[in-house]
């Protein structure tokens, strides 16, 4: 009975710390640690998606993955020419 008391006193202590708690949008796992604060571990294992990441105050953050980052648009404009052009058409009329 004593071995319950003080499992479950360490456990309150445990959550009453503010660990924080990582959730995968996509698969649904769970992870919870310290380590969720490192960019490294704020990306699921399993699918490579960012975690949701809760903490200690209600706070929700999106994790790190390289796998959903922001897409840029490039748009290059018709015909891109070297700087020296000069240089390389001079080396084609030498032929």
């Amino acid at each position: 009975m004593k071995i319950h008391t003080l499992l479950m006193a360490i456990l309150a202590t445990v959550s009453m710390l503010g660990i924080p708690e990582g959730r995968c949008p996509k698969c649904g796992l769970r992870y919870r640690g310290w380590a969720l604060r490192n960019p490294r571990h704020q990306t699921c294992p399993k699918c490579g998606r960012g975690l949701e990441i809760k903490n200690s105050n209600g706070t929700i953050s999106k994790g790190y993955s390289p796998f959903n980052g922001e897409g840029y648009l490039l748009n290059p404009p018709g015909k891109v020419t070297h700087p020296d052009e000069n240089v390389h058409n001079s080396h084609d009329k030498d032929k």
